[in-house]
């Protein structure tokens, strides 16, 4: 969780695509789902 509130600003100001795989690839595809969400 907290690697993705570090990622959540990231995002934002990075590419969506490039940066949403990146966290999925970090946090893994079970909290894949969580992430996409957090992303809206």
């Amino acid at each position: 969780m907290r690697q993705l509130l570090f990622f959540a600003p990231l995002t934002s100001m990075r590419k969506q695509g490039y940066n949403r795989i990146k966290i999925c690839k970090k946090i893994g595809s079970k909290e894949n789902e969580q992430t996409i969400e957090f992303r809206g």
